[in-house]
């Protein structure tokens, strides 16, 4: 387990793959891209079996133009693209299972959503959620699967690919639900968090958050390559958008419900509505949950599964007139997602990345590399674990703040004199005014100033905007004329009481 809630299923995975192909963009980008497009192609399936070909196509033509699904896979940004996997993974063995009562989709299907658990235990909303859509909307189906051996072999395939995290749990005494199953109906927190997962829905989430918006940048870069220029061209004719019609294809596909009572379409999509209630109600009232995209995504890809079984079964209804409005409603919405992929793209192109997401990491890695250190610490976040993986552990890296923003005790003060004093020890930070947690490396200098020290820079390191990004220094005696005359520097950073 890496948190209370993590495990290392990820690890496991890249472990196999930088055995053979060094850390890099590629190396980490294209087995992400790939789990995506797995569950994609596994989404068909289980689309074409639950409600036919023509749900399945919908699905997955609205699926794989989708923004948000597209961005937080590729870049794995959660992480969520093997708990995508796992429950389009799981739900299409079960569909097997259910047509041809294959022991083995049983135990597979529940072994997947095993692997789901101990990727993230926040799985656990999903498998509620199928659980209570089961039991609603296949009671009968459901009661003629129940035997001790369908129930034993699900059990223990469940358990198997758990296991890590039930091992975890009772040698930490149910640590995972102690530690996370706090809960909340404020109404402020419930409203931020009904918004949070509309703009999701919408494609628009993402924005500001991996790409800079326009006004922060007084000179954009301008499109080079013969994509670059078509993006940003479309992207100014069609008026920058931001937002997809996938909340409005999700409110039609409700309204549609009613139309879809005695056909084929019915259950599955009360199924996906059914889930989707109870998956994403556990997430609104559990505490520190549900907040960011890449929570309100673990849901995906049921808001596409309800809306194409409801165009498919509308147009099973009315076969005349609907097959060809709800083809044209897929249409459009595909070209809604593709719009606001190219603006994202095109916003990528002229802007570059945002702090967190920002391009100065790789010469921050190669530079580092020729810098000659004993111990590196970091000073704010963002970047320690990237260059760790850059460096694939060679670069004796180290959490740089004792303080937390606060004032330093006798003992960290005591550590802190120690490491600003030692000539090869270095200090990486975010330059001023780019930091995620203003004020630390002037909070560092600071102190260190005050213990005789001051900052010797060694790189600044830029982005290929030109903005500089991140600072490379270490700490020198300042001469004996400069010296501060001052009482003493434990009393003055001693806690107040």
């Amino acid at each position: 387990m890496l948190m209370t809630y993590l495990g290392t299923v990820k690890t496991l995975v890249y472990t196999a793959v930088f055995q053979i192909w060094t850390p890099s963009p590629y190396s980490i980008r294209l087995p992400a891209l790939l789990l995506g497009a797995a569950t994609i192609a596994i989404f068909y399936y289980a689309l074409h079996r639950a409600a036919g070909r023509r749900a399945a196509w919908i699905g997955c033509a609205l699926l794989a133009t989708d923004p948000v699904f597209l961005q937080t896979t590729v870049f794995d940004w959660g992480p969520v693209a093997i708990q995508h996997l796992m429950l389009t993974g799981g739900v299409a063995l079960l569909i097997r299972y259910r047509q041809t009562r294959s022991n083995l989709a049983l135990a597979a299907g529940f072994f997947l959503f095993g692997l789901g658990l101990w990727d993230k235990a926040l799985f656990l909303w999903m498998l509620a959620g199928l659980g209570v859509a089961t039991l609603a909307v296949y009671p009968r189906e459901l009661w003629r699967a129940v035997s001790l051996r369908n129930l034993g072999l699900a059990s223990a395939a469940l358990i198997l690919g758990a296991l890590p995290l039930v091992i975890y749990n009772v040698a930490q005494e149910g640590i995972t639900i102690r530690g996370n199953a706090k809960y909340s109906l404020d109404p402020e927190e419930l409203k931020g968090k009904a918004h949070l997962l509309r703009v999701t829905l919408d494609g628009s989430v993402l924005f500001g958050w991996m790409v800079r918006e326009n006004q922060e940048l007084q000179r954009p870069f301008e499109p080079v390559t013969p994509l670059e220029r078509a993006a940003t061209a479309l992207s100014g004719a069609t008026g920058h958008p931001r937002t997809n019609w996938m909340v409005a294809a999700c409110v039609l596909a409700l309204a549609l419900l009613p139309l879809l009572w005695s056909t084929p379409a019915w259950r599955p999509s009360v199924f996906a509505l059914v889930f989707l209630i109870i998956a994403w109600g556990q997430m609104a009232v559990t505490r520190n949950t549900g907040g960011s995209a890449h929570h309100a995504v673990l849901i995906w890809p049921f808001p596409h599964f309800l809306v194409a079984v409801a165009f498919a079964g509308t147009a099973y209804r009315f076969k005349r007139a609907a097959p060809s409005a709800m083809a044209a409603a897929t249409i459009l919405l595909v070209i809604s997602n593709l719009l606001v992929i190219n603006t994202f793209y095109a916003q990528m192109v002229r802007n570059r990345g945002s702090l967190n997401w920002s391009d100065a990491i790789h010469p921050l890695a190669q530079t580092m590399r020729t810098v000659k250190a004993d111990l590196v610490f970091i000073v704010d976040w963002g970047m320690l674990e990237s260059l760790r993986l850059l460096s694939r552990g060679t670069l004796p890296l180290r959490e740089g703040d004792l303080s937390g923003g606060e004032p330093l005790d006798e003992d960290s003060l005591r550590e802190f004199r120690r490491r600003v004093a030692h000539p090869s020890y270095v200090f990486v930070g975010h330059t001023e005014g780019r930091e995620f947690f203003p004020g630390r490396t002037k909070q560092l200098v600071s102190i260190a100033q005050e213990i005789g020290y001051e900052p010797e820079m060694l790189h600044v390191i830029r982005e290929s905007s030109g903005m500089p990004i991140f600072e490379v220094f270490r700490f020198r005696p300042v001469s004996e004329s400069q010296t501060p005359q001052k009482p003493d520097p434990v009393s003055a950073h001693r806690p107040a009481g």
